[in-house]
């Protein structure tokens, strides 16, 4: 039976071909969908993998997360130095990177940080930030910018920017008279990295204490305080001090990247800061963050899917077609098998092995250009969009699809295949007028 629904097949060789393909195509945009869905997730996940904890002022955990990651809004309010101090120096804590938000360029988030944020940031599956040109922050009036940053607005090294107070497009005041210096570009990552500028907390502190520079509120998001005071309640200029650990840059910071010792101590120093005495803080868990977010997302993932589904659909629909339609021209065809001795059980299985097989084709087709695609688009992906496109083994949830859809070309075949079960022998070699 499978030899002659092969013949069969090859002497429709244009519509079974065109029907193959059909399949084809929704297979590989629906696998593709899932491959891209996944990708993004990944994506996302591999964004913060290096960060164990973002530590801020009490609030929502996604919305810290998207404003210390994602440079998506704000923070709820403002962390003191010696807060970051001390969450630095805890027994499980391998690492600590101070983060000062508040101000743009051109529509870019500006990031005020310490040189070891270039030190333990990482992405795509723990990838290291890498310079395109220049070197790191080496002065206070020096800022690293993402690649978008330059790319988009034509910067190079040794170009002079200046900043602003405000988030997105809406810049409230220009801090025209603390101009920086760009001294490094950084290779495309795909990551918000690309969109971001850097300087460090030195520099973003001078912006506001020219600003202000005998009160700054506590409470802003970008008032950096400046001064300190000594056991005997003088106040002086800590920038005048030297310190080490960019003490001279003390005051309120908005956020602090937290490595830990080991994964386990995350929910010990979660509860720490939680019930932190000096000041209310939120210790928000990236990953666990990050499912929040596809709860939310859910909805646009299952909308995508159901698109892709009804593109498979599509594609058996055009499977049924091309056998219901070419059933009249092969009336003769089952009659002469029917004549020699053919049931016309067989003859109905013959159908549905032939739409088994153009299903078959169409899935095995669609995987292969799958595999052939996906590595081609892979660099597009990442470095635009820091995904990583990989064709491994079948997850169970697309072998699962794989097996629907055969399925419901069986299904779908039956219709046809029942007409000619229907069919009777004189009918067959009747003539129509």
């Amino acid at each position: 039976m499978i030899g002659l629904a092969l013949k069969s097949l090859q002497s429709r060789l244009f519509t079974a071909v065109l029907t193959v393909l059909a399949v084809a195509m929704s297979v590989a945009l629906l696998i593709g969908v899932e491959r891209i869905r996944e990708a993004a997730r990944n994506g996302f996940s591999d964004t913060v993998s290096g960060i164990d904890l973002i530590v801020a002022a009490r609030g929502d955990d996604l919305q810290i997360l998207l404003a210390t990651v994602f440079g998506i809004g704000s923070t709820a309010n403002s962390v003191s130095w010696e807060t970051y101090e001390e969450i630095r120096d805890l027994p499980n804590v391998a690492w600590a990177v101070p983060l000062a938000l508040g101000d743009t360029h051109a529509g870019f988030p500006v990031v005020g940080t310490t040189p070891e944020y270039f030190d333990h940031y990482r992405y795509g599956k723990g990838r290291p930030l890498a310079l395109k040109d220049g070197q790191m922050l080496i002065d206070d009036t020096d800022a690293v910018i993402g690649f978008e940053v330059a790319s988009s607005l034509g910067y190079q090294v040794g170009m002079t920017i200046v900043n602003a107070h405000g988030g997105g497009e809406i810049e409230t005041e220009v801090h025209s008279e603390t101009p920086f210096t760009i001294s490094a570009v950084l290779e495309r990552t795909g990551s918000p990295v690309d969109r971001m500028v850097f300087v460090s907390l030195e520099g973003f502190a001078a912006i506001h204490s020219e600003d202000n520079e005998s009160t700054l509120d506590p409470l802003s998001n970008t008032g950096l305080d400046m001064t300190t005071t000594d056991v005997d309640g003088a106040t002086t200029n800590s920038m005048d001090q030297g310190h080490d650990d960019h003490e001279h840059a003390r005051g309120s910071i908005n956020a602090i990247y937290v490595g830990l010792t080991a994964p386990e101590a995350a929910l010990a120093v979660q509860r720490y800061v939680g019930e932190f005495q000096a000041e209310p803080l939120t210790a928000a868990m990236p990953t666990a963050t990050l499912f929040r977010l596809w709860s939310i997302t859910s909805i646009a993932e299952a909308s995508l899917r159901a698109v892709s589904a009804a593109v498979v659909l599509a594609g058996l629909f055009g499977l049924v077609v091309m056998f219901t339609a070419t059933l009249d021209a092969r009336r003769r065809e089952f009659a002469i098998l029917r004549s020699i001795g053919a049931t016309p059980t067989y003859v109905a299985g013959l159908v549905l092995v032939e739409a088994m097989m153009v299903a078959l084709a169409g899935i095995l087709i669609g995987l292969l250009s799958l595999a052939v695609i996906l590595p081609i688009l892979t660099p597009v992906f990442t470095q635009k969009y820091g995904l990583t496109l990989v064709f491994s083994s079948l997850s169970s949830w697309e072998i699962g699809i794989i097996g629907f859809i055969l399925i419901a070309a069986l299904v779908a075949s039956v219709i046809p295949a029942s007409r000619v079960f229907r069919q009777t022998l004189s009918d067959g070699l009747s003539i129509r007028l």
